[in-house]
C-alpha cells in the first residue's frame, strides 16, 4: 500500500491565510506577477489532498491546452518533482502524461479533476469539495458562476473542526439525512429546534457550517474587470494597498454582500522572486505596471479601444473542414466552419460558415513581428484563428510560416503596411521563390484612409476596430479572438523582456499620445506603447473594410460543402465580384 507523503513546505503570504479562511465560500486571491499565488495553491492542494482522503479537487483554467501548459507543468515540475526526487508521483497512475490525462487519483480515494471551461455545461452534474480556477481574468462571470453550483460534494464537510461531533454522531447512527440536514446550517437561531444529541454536538455553542470553496487567482487588470467589482471592496485608507517596502497593509478584506473573500498576495511572499526578477517587473510602463508589478487594478488612461473585453472578445473555437481533401492539392481548399464551445455572446451562433480568409502582417525585427490570419463569416464578422508574435526572425523565416499558412487556409491576401513597400516587395519575392508563381499575395492597406480626406468620411483603422469591437451596436461585436490561436509561442525575447507576447496582452495598454499643453489632442496611439499586434489587427479591419463593407449581409450564392463549393465556383465568384 502506498504511503501517504509528508509535504514539508512552509507556507508564506496569502496562502498561510488560507487555513483560517476556512469558512469562506469563495475566495480572491490577487498580486501582481511572481508572487507566488499558483505554486502556493498548487501546495496548498497537495496537502489538502493528502490529509482529506476521498475529496475531490477541480482545477481549471479557460482552456484546457493552456491548463496543461501552465498549471500542470508547475503542479509536475516544481510542487511534485522536488519531493518526489525523481520517482513518480503515486496520483500519476497509469501510462497517461498530463497532455492526455483527466484526473489525478491518489491511493488514499481523493481525486484531482482537470479541465477547461470550453463548455461550462460539463460542470453541471459534476460534485466538488474545492474548485481552484487560475487566471481568472480569463473567466467570464457566467463561467465562474456556474462552476459555484458544482461545489457540494460535502466530503470535505465531515473534516471540518465545528462538525466533527456531528459527523460522528451520524456515523455511528447511520442517519445520513441528519447530516444532510444539519451540517449546513450555519447561523445559531436555526439550530434551537434541532434534536438534543444534534445541539450536544456543537462544539463551544459554534454553529455547524459546510467546508466548501472556489478559490480564483489572477492578477488585477482594468479597473472594472468583473472580478474587480465582485470582490469585497479595499477600505478607503488602504486603496493604494502599498507600504514602503511593498508589502500590503491588510491582506483579507471582506464585506457583506460580496460574491469573493479578496486575499492580497505580493512579492515579498515568494522565496523564489529574485532581484532581477523585479527589475524586469520594473521596467514596465503604464497600466501594466500597476496591474503586474503594484497588484493595483488600473485600466489604462486613454484606451484606443476602451471597450475591449477578454470575456466578450476572446472565444473559445474549433475549425472543421467540409468534405474530403483532394491528395493532389497541396492548398487545402475545403469549405471551412467554426463551431464554438463556451459561453459566448448572444448574437453568435454556435456554429458560422467561413466565407474568406485572409491575413494581416505587422513587419518587425528588433519590435515583434506579427501576423494574423483571420476568418470572415456571412454577416460580416472576422475571427483571428492564427497568430505568430515574434522578435528577431529573418524575412525567409516568415516567408516560411507565410507559406505554411496560405497551404493551410487557402489565403486570399497579406495585408501589410504600406509605408514599408521594400519589406513588402521582398517577401513577394521570397514568396514567388516558394512557388507562389510570381502571383502578388502580400499587399499594402490603402493609404488614401485618413481622416483628412474631406471629400467622403473615411474612417481611420483605430475607428475601424473601434467600432467592430463594440458590444452594444445591433449583432453585437463584429471582431473576436480565438483562444489557443499562438504559434511559435511563446516568444523567449519578450518574456525575458516582461513584453506584451501577443496582440490581446498588447490591446488594454494601447492607449492615445499624451495630451501636450495647449496643442490639440490627435488621433494618434502613443509610439511608447507596444502596438504591434495592435497595427497588424487594424491592417485586417482596414482590408476588410474595403473588401466586404458593412451592409453586404446576402446569402451565399454558393453554398458550402455542395458540388458547385467542390469545384471552387465559389472562388472564381469572388474573385470576379471583388476585384
Amino acid at each position: 500500500m502506498t504511503q501517504p507523503i509528508k509535504v514539508k513546505r512552509h507556507a508564506y503570504g496569502a496562502i498561510t491565510e488560507l487555513a483560517r479562511l476556512q469558512r469562506e465560500p469563495r475566495l480572491l486571491i490577487e498580486g501582481p506577477a511572481n508572487t507566488g499565488k499558483s505554486s502556493g495553491i498548487l501546495w496548498w492542494m497537495e496537502t489538502m489532498a493528502w490529509n482529506y482522503p476521498g475529496i475531490r479537487i477541480l482545477v481549471l483554467r479557460q482552456t484546457m491546452k493552456s491548463l496543461r501548459e501552465s498549471i500542470l507543468a508547475t503542479l509536475e515540475d516544481k510542487v511534485w518533482a522536488p519531493i518526489m526526487q525523481g520517482r513518480r508521483h503515486p496520483a500519476q497512475h497509469g501510462t497517461a502524461t498530463r497532455w492526455n490525462r483527466s484526473t489525478y487519483q491518489y491511493p488514499n480515494g481523493s481525486t484531482i479533476v482537470i479541465g477547461g471551461l470550453e463548455d461550462p455545461g460539463w460542470t453541471y452534474s459534476m460534485e466538488y469539495d474545492i474548485v481552484l480556477g487560475f487566471e481568472a481574468w480569463e473567466i467570464a462571470r457566467d463561467s465562474a458562476e456556474r462552476l459555484f453550483r458544482a461545489n457540494r460534494n460535502h466530503v470535505l464537510c465531515r473534516y471540518a473542526p465545528w462538525n466533527q461531533k456531528l459527523a460522528q454522531h451520524v456515523e455511528g447512527q447511520w442517519l445520513e439525512p441528519e447530516w444532510g440536514r444539519w451540517h449546513g446550517v450555519s447561523k445559531p437561531e436555526d439550530l434551537e429546534d434541532a434534536p438534543a444529541e444534534i445541539q450536544a454536538a456543537r462544539i463551544n455553542g459554534e454553529p455547524f457550517g459546510c467546508w466548501q470553496q472556489t478559490i480564483f487567482d489572477t492578477n488585477p487588470g482594468p479597473k472594472f474587470h468583473w472580478l474587480n467589482q465582485a470582490a469585497a471592496p479595499l477600505d478607503a485608507g488602504d486603496a493604494t494597498r502599498i507600504k514602503e517596502k511593498g508589502e500590503p497593509s491588510r491582506r483579507v478584506f471582506r464585506a457583506p454582500g460580496a460574491m469573493f473573500t479578496r486575499v492580497l498576495s505580493r512579492h515579498g511572499d515568494n522565496p523564489a522572486c529574485t532581484p532581477d526578477d523585479l527589475a524586469k517587473l520594473d521596467m514596465m510602463t503604464g497600466s501594466r505596471y500597476a496591474n503586474l508589478r503594484l497588484g493595483l487594478w488600473e485600466s489604462a488612461e486613454g484606451q484606443c479601444w476602451p471597450s475591449w473585453d477578454p470575456t466578450v472578445h476572446m472565444l473559445i473555437g474549433e475549425l472543421e473542414r467540409i468534405g474530403e481533401r483532394d491528395p493532389g492539392n497541396p492548398i487545402d481548399e475545403r469549405a471551412m466552419t467554426l463551431r464554438f464551445r463556451g459561453e459566448r455572446g448572444k448574437h453568435l451562433p454556435e456554429k458560422v460558415d467561413i466565407k474568406w480568409a485572409f491575413a494581416s502582417m505587422d513587419f518587425g525585427h528588433r519590435n515583434a513581428g506579427v501576423l494574423q490570419v483571420w476568418l470572415a463569416d456571412y454577416d460580416d464578422r472576422i475571427y483571428r484563428v492564427v497568430e505568430i508574435h515574434r522578435r528577431q526572425m529573418l524575412s525567409d523565416w516568415w516567408a516560411a510560416r507565410l507559406e505554411e499558412l496560405f497551404l493551410e487556409f487557402n489565403l486570399y491576401a497579406v495585408v501589410a503596411d504600406s509605408a514599408d513597400p521594400e519589406a513588402i516587395i521582398k517577401l513577394n519575392d521570397l514568396l514567388t521563390s516558394r512557388g507562389r508563381k510570381g502571383e502578388r499575395i502580400v499587399r499594402g492597406v490603402d493609404k488614401s484612409l485618413r481622416r483628412g480626406n474631406r471629400t467622403t468620411f473615411v474612417p481611420t483603422k483605430l475607428d475601424l476596430v473601434r467600432d467592430m469591437l463594440e458590444p452594444s451596436q445591433p449583432g453585437g461585436p463584429r471582431m473576436f479572438w480565438l483562444h489557443d490561436a499562438m504559434r511559435e509561442w511563446p516568444c523567449p525575447i519578450s518574456t525575458e523582456k516582461m513584453t506584451p507576447r501577443s496582440s490581446q496582452e498588447e490591446i488594454p495598454g494601447y492607449v492615445f499620445k499624451p495630451h501636450e499643453e495647449g496643442q490639440p489632442d490627435k488621433e494618434e496611439p502613443d509610439k511608447a506603447c507596444p502596438q504591434d499586434g495592435c497595427d497588424a489587427t487594424a491592417y485586417a479591419a482596414v482590408f476588410f473594410w474595403m473588401m466586404d463593407p458593412v451592409g453586404a449581409r446576402t446569402e451565399p450564392a454558393i453554398k458550402p460543402g455542395s458540388a458547385a463549393s467542390r469545384l471552387r465556383h465559389d472562388l472564381v465568384n469572388r474573385k470576379t465580384t471583388r476585384l
